[in-house]
């Protein structure tokens, strides 16, 4: 990621002013990695855990350890006859390639099929064209996000002051892509399935992770979480370690999950920054959770707040392998005269404004920011429980 001379996040209500954060403590957080589990649910001690992950003091970082109980296999997969292990070429990976080398810093939009993805570059890009958005312009390499199929990938590019070389490009992959790099029951994954992080590897300036909670509330899309976090999980695989030998007795699978797990403090976590987005948030208004007695009320409600009570596993995840992270709600995905979303693609603008302007390893840690609100909080009797009780998720 291009550094930047500045970095004006006051417009971020989830966390404090950066500028504002004293010296704090390098504070380490005990990760469980997630192998992926044949059930629908984790077990209830699983959750209890991941919401021990942010502690006030943590007194040493202890050790990483994988979760138990889930079915592995070591068997190493074998590819089909004739096809190497880069797999086949995916539809648009020339034109990425091509960006690569005109020096365009990539992000690469992740979520399952049916996520809200291409809608979100979609929106984003008609309000570019209409001039709505003051930081932004389309860029002339860009191809007009549509749809995407199976092995497919678009892109938007754009030009933006906010960034130094003045060019990025969001890359639009098929939900399949990353649905299918999620090793599950039958499904034992390749070198050539893990050839898309591959490809935005050398020019990767930021992940956007767009989960569609509505549906993963209604268990039409359950596994979204899981699949998003072993995304995070192969990225950081790839940029600390990336090395797999084919002749090894073990799976690929096995080989990430024994390398992530050795590995310790922030140095070894992503350092670029990664948005979550909650796509289409028009559902989401007096929208029940499970297990919480009041409704959810997106244009009120705090995004960090939300996830870190009622996503644990999500927000646990981050802390363990992001150091820079921000929860951001999207309105604006479907327009019609029956949604609460408004003209400009709310959380949009702000959201891709930290992505283009983070400045890398110069910024304060996310864990850093969040330790710093809970002191500050803590003095404040009406603002500390925000972080004890579960129906407090006002910003």
């Amino acid at each position: 990621m291009v550094d930047k001379p500045e970095m004006d996040l006051s417009k971020d209500d989830h966390f404090i002013d950066p500028d504002a954060l004293n010296q704090v403590p390098d504070e380490q957080y005990q990760l469980i990695v997630e192998k992926p589990t044949l059930k629908p649910t984790l077990p209830a001690a699983l959750i209890a855990k991941t919401i021990q992950a942010v502690q006030d003091e943590p007194a040493h970082e202890p050790i990483i350890q994988q979760q138990h109980g889930i079915e592995e296999s070591d068997d190493k997969p074998e590819n089909p006859p004739g096809l190497d292990d880069e797999g086949t070429l995916l539809q648009g990976e020339v034109q990425v390639r091509e960006l690569i080398k005109k020096g365009y810093d990539l992000f690469l939009v992740v979520g399952v099929e049916g996520s809200g993805k291409t809608q979100l570059l979609d929106s984003f890009e008609r309000h570019i064209q209409n001039a709505a958005l003051s930081s932004f312009e389309k860029s002339d390499d860009g191809i007009r996000v549509d749809p995407t199929s199976p092995n497919t990938i678009k892109y938007l590019s754009i030009n933006s002051t906010l960034i130094k070389t003045n060019k990025a490009a969001f890359i639009d992959a098929a939900g399949e892509n990353f649905s299918g790099l999620y090793p599950q029951q039958g499904k034992i994954i390749a070198i050539k399935d893990v050839k898309l992080p591959k490809l935005v590897l050398p020019k990767l300036c930021g992940l956007i992770l767009v989960i569609e909670l509505d549906a993963y509330w209604m268990n039409t899309k359950p596994n979204q979480i899981k699949i998003v976090t072993w995304i995070l999980t192969v990225f950081r695989w790839l940029i600390k370690d990336g090395c797999y030998d084919p002749k090894s007795p073990f799976s690929l699978r096995q080989t990430i999950y024994d390398s992530v797990n050795k590995m310790e403090g922030a140095k070894t976590r992503l350092d670029i920054p990664v948005q979550v987005l909650f796509s289409k948030a028009d559902k989401l208004h007096k929208f029940s959770i499970p297990g919480y007695k009041n409704k959810l009320y997106p244009r009120q409600d705090s995004p960090f707040f939300l996830a870190y009570h009622h996503l644990p596993g999500l927000h646990h995840a981050l802390l363990g392998h992001a150091n820079y992270f921000r929860y951001d709600f999207v309105h604006s995905i479907v327009t019609n005269s029956k949604s609460i979303d408004e003209e400009e693609p709310c959380g949009v603008e702000l959201s891709f404004q930290w992505l283009l302007n983070h400045r890398g390893k110069r910024s304060p840690r996310t864990v850093q920011l969040i330790e710093q609100q809970k002191r500050i909080d803590s003095l404040l009797f009406w603002r500390r429980y925000r972080w004890r009780d579960k129906s407090k998720l006002r910003a």
